[in-house]
């Protein structure tokens, strides 16, 4: 197997497991959501004679906005599995069903497939993965780039301009440049005096 299919071969792997791990992460959101809460540093003050200033605030404000961020990093990371598994679920639907069948065992299940049969299976089945995750993929860069074709339409200064050019006075006459052409001219003249 050559590269790209080798991790073709852990993709499908990584989507298949996706379920198990967000089913684990479900499990555990209690438990992590509350020693986020165990975290939280207090207020504490320095006693002494009166001549240094009381201790630092603990930012109360910040760490609950970091809380915050890591509950719903939290929450998103299970979104992005549970995605991750529907892809997957969504490949085996497009592929013969006994090659779907005998990936689903070894990959879901752990069920060992013969060498011969492993490598038919990761040969045919990562070809057809790279296929889906490829067009998968210029959908996304379309979605992309028409949402910014849409922000340029609102906001037309957004839209990328050309490099700006300034004047500069070169033997007696003034001529307008970008920034990279004053720089090259320039080095180009002093790589030409030696």
């Amino acid at each position: 197997m050559n590269e790209t299919q080798q991790l073709s071969v852990w993709n499908m792997l990584q989507n298949a497991k996706a379920m198990q791990e967000a089913l684990k992460m479900e499990w555990e959101r209690t438990d992590y959501f509350q020693e986020l809460y165990s975290d939280i540093r207090y207020y504490g003050y320095r006693y002494n004679d009166g001549s240094d200033p009381p201790g630092q605030s603990p930012a109360t404000d910040t760490q609950a906005l970091e809380i915050l961020d890591a509950k719903q990093a939290y929450d998103l990371r299970i979104i992005k599995l549970k995605e991750k598994y529907s892809r997957w679920r969504a490949f085996l639907q497009t592929i013969d069903e006994q090659t779907a069948q005998l990936l689903e065992n070894h990959f879901e299940l752990g069920q060992e497939v013969t060498h011969r049969d492993l490598t038919f299976l990761f040969r045919s089945a990562s070809r057809a993965w790279e296929s889906m995750e490829n067009a998968r993929e210029k959908g996304a860069e379309e979605e992309v780039r028409e949402e910014y074709q849409e922000m340029c339409r609102k906001f037309p200064e957004l839209r990328r301009k050309s490099p700006r050019r300034h004047p500069y006075l070169i033997d007696g006459e003034i001529v307008q440049l970008t920034q990279m052409e004053y720089t090259m001219k320039q080095s180009r003249e002093y790589y030409a005096t030696k």
